[in-house]
C-alpha cells in the first residue's frame, strides 16, 4: 500500500467525523432543552390578596384562610423547613384533588408537630404567594391542649333574600385578644364553631368566654357578599334566627337569649328545643336544651352506652340547659326529659338524636385557631408557579448538569471511535 493511499483514507475519515460530532451536539442541545427546567421570570409579579390568615390552630393542626380578588384555584405547600417546602394541603372544599376556584379559600395543614414552627406558600392560580419579604409565611403550634371544658358550640343557618340556604361560603367568628374560628357552611345552609378552644393572641393559653363579652361573625359567600354579626355568647348557641345574606344584625343583649323557635312558644310549655328529632350532630357534647316552669326542677336523661341523669332547675324564662361533663361516643342515643305542668302532673318527654364519627363533616368544621408570626399584608410578592402540585424546593437543580455531563462523555467516546 502506497503512502498516498494511507493518507488518502485518512482524510475520508474526516467528513463522517464531523457528521458525527454535528449529530451528538444537536442531540445534547435538545436532552438539555427538554429536561432543564423552565426559568422563573427574573421579574416577580405582584398578586393581591384581600386576606389571609392562620385559622383553627390546635397542637396537631392549622388551617390557612385566604381571600382573593377574583375565583382561582389554590392550595398551600408547607414543611418545617424553610428552603424545602415538599408537603402539599389542598382547598378543604376540593373533592379528590379536582381543583375548583374560588373567593374564599381553606386549606388544612394536619399532623403536625406540637409546639413547632412551620413555612408556607400560598399557591393561587400559577403563582406562589409569599409575605412582603418574599419569604415563606410561619406559624406556630401550640403546645398539647388538654381541654375538659364544655361549652355549647355556636351555630346556626343563612339564607340568601328568597329564602334558600346559602350553600357555598365561610363564616368566621372573632373575639377580642382571640385567634378568629371558622367553619364552612352546608349546603342545607347551616355551620357549626365550638366555643371550647379560644386561644388569648398573647399567652397563647385558652380562656373563657366573659358573659357579655361580644363576638364578631362574618359570613363570605362565593359571589362576594358578605355579612356581619354581634352576638353575646349565649345568643351564638345558636343565634336567635337565621341570617339572611347582606343584613347585618347585633344580638348583643341579653334580652335575645330565646331563639325565634322559642318564642313561638307559649309560656310555661315543656318542650325539648334541642337536639332536634334524629338530628344528626358532629360535637361530641352537644347542646340540650328546653323549656318547662319557671323555676321548676327537670330531671334529663341519656341512654347511651353509659346512661347518665341529672336535675337541672329552669330559669325565670323558663328556659333550662345542660351542660354534659363527659363527651359522648358516635352513634345513635335517646334523650328523654321528665318534668311537672302547671298541675302538678309529671310528663315525659323523649328525643332521639345520632353523634356523627371523627372526621365526618355535618353542620361544618371548626377548631381552635393560630395566628401568623408577623401580620401579612394583602399585597404580597408572587413568584411563576407551575399550575400542578409540584413539590417546590430553593437551591441547586442537577438535571441540566447532568444531562450535559453524560453528553460530553459521549462525545468523547465518539471521538475516540472516529480516530
Amino acid at each position: 500500500m502506497s503512502y498516498s493511499n494511507i493518507f488518502l483514507r485518512r482524510n475520508s475519515l474526516r467528513i463522517p467525523t464531523v457528521i458525527f460530532l454535528v449529530v451528538i451536539s444537536f442531540v445534547v442541545f435538545l436532552l438539555t432543552r427538554i429536561f432543564s427546567p423552565k426559568p422563573i421570570a427574573s421579574r416577580a409579579s405582584k398578586k393581591v390578596l384581600k386576606r389571609v390568615a392562620v385559622v383553627n390552630l390546635s397542637h396537631n393542626q392549622a388551617g390557612v384562610f385566604w381571600q382573593t380578588e377574583q375565583k382561582e384555584t389554590g392550595w398551600l405547600v408547607y414543611s418545617d423547613k424553610q428552603n424545602v417546602l415538599d408537603q402539599i394541603a389542598f382547598d378543604e372544599k376540593d373533592i379528590a384533588e379536582k381543583k375548583s376556584s374560588y373567593l374564599n379559600h381553606y386549606a388544612l395543614l394536619k399532623n403536625l408537630k406540637p409546639d413547632h414552627s412551620y413555612f408556607f406558600k400560598i399557591i393561587s392560580g400559577k403563582e406562589a404567594i409569599s409575605d412582603t419579604n418574599n419569604k415563606a409565611f410561619v406559624l406556630r403550634t401550640l403546645f398539647n391542649i388538654n381541654n375538659s371544658v364544655n361549652i355549647s358550640p355556636a351555630y346556626g343557618k343563612v339564607v340568601v333574600g328568597s329564602g334558600i340556604p346559602l350553600s357555598s361560603g365561610v363564616v368566621t367568628l372573632s373575639f377580642k385578644d382571640s385567634f378568629p374560628l371558622l367553619a364552612l357552611l352546608k349546603i342545607s345552609g347551616e355551620w357549626l364553631i365550638p366555643l371550647n378552644n379560644i386561644v388569648d393572641q398573647n399567652s397563647l393559653k385558652l380562656r373563657t368566654l366573659e358573659t357579655n363579652e361580644i363576638g364578631s361573625l362574618e359570613i363570605y359567600s362565593e359571589d362576594g357578599g358578605k355579612t356581619s354579626v354581634e352576638a353575646i355568647p349565649k345568643n351564638l348557641s345558636p343565634l336567635p334566627q337565621t341570617v339572611i345574606m347582606g343584613q347585618n344584625y347585633s344580638f348583643t343583649s341579653n334580652n335575645d337569649i330565646l331563639s325565634a323557635s322559642d318564642t313561638q312558644l307559649k309560656p310555661n310549655t315543656i318542650a325539648i328545643i334541642f337536639p332536634k328529632e334524629e338530628a344528626v350532630i358532629p360535637a361530641e357534647n352537644p347542646l340540650i336544651k328546653g323549656m318547662a316552669i319557671p323555676g321548676s326542677e327537670i330531671t334529663v336523661i341519656i341512654n347511651s352506652e353509659v346512661v347518665y341523669s341529672t336535675r337541672v332547675k329552669v330559669d325565670k324564662d323558663g328556659i333550662w340547659r345542660v351542660v354534659l361533663k363527659n363527651r359522648l361516643p358516635p352513634g345513635r342515643h335517646s334523650l328523654t326529659v321528665i318534668a311537672k305542668d302547671e298541675l302538678g302532673q309529671e310528663m315525659k318527654l323523649t328525643r332521639q338524636f345520632i353523634i356523627a364519627k371523627s372526621g365526618e363533616q355535618v353542620l361544618g368544621e371548626a377548631t381552635a385557631e393560630p395566628t401568623l408570626t408577623g401580620e401579612p399584608t394583602p399585597t404580597v410578592i408572587s413568584e411563576s408557579w407551575t399550575p400542578t402540585p409540584t413539590i417546590y424546593k430553593t437551591g441547586f437543580n442537577p438535571i441540566p448538569v447532568t444531562v450535559i455531563s453524560g453528553s460530553l462523555v459521549i462525545i468523547g467516546l465518539g471521538i475516540i471511535l472516529a480516530f
